[in-house]
């Protein structure tokens, strides 16, 4: 799967359709998290929750860690949801 233009979690309609599995993501894909500075997608868990690893300051840039990240990427594999099940539906009724 290709990667995608960075685009914004925080929108409601980006949530609505990553839950629902219209959207599909990379672990990887540059993303917004409704700040100027991208981060780094990793997934949807189990129970809904969208992992991302943001930037931090390093030595006065900011970066993403890449040991972060693969530390969110490790966490987001051990509750990694079912890519057959729709979470949106679950939760919405």
């Amino acid at each position: 799967m290709k990667f995608s233009k960075t685009i914004n979690l925080w929108d409601a309609q980006v949530q609505s359709d990553l839950l629902s599995g219209k959207l599909k993501l990379n672990p990887g894909q540059w993303v917004y998290c409704g700040q100027k500075q991208k981060s780094r997608f990793c997934g949807v868990t189990k129970g809904g929750s969208i992992v991302a690893t943001h930037p931090e300051n390093k030595n006065g840039k900011l970066v993403v860690d890449p040991k972060r990240f693969n530390s969110h990427l490790m966490y987001w594999k051990g509750n990694r949801a079912d890519p057959q099940l729709s979470l949106f539906n679950k939760y919405a009724g």
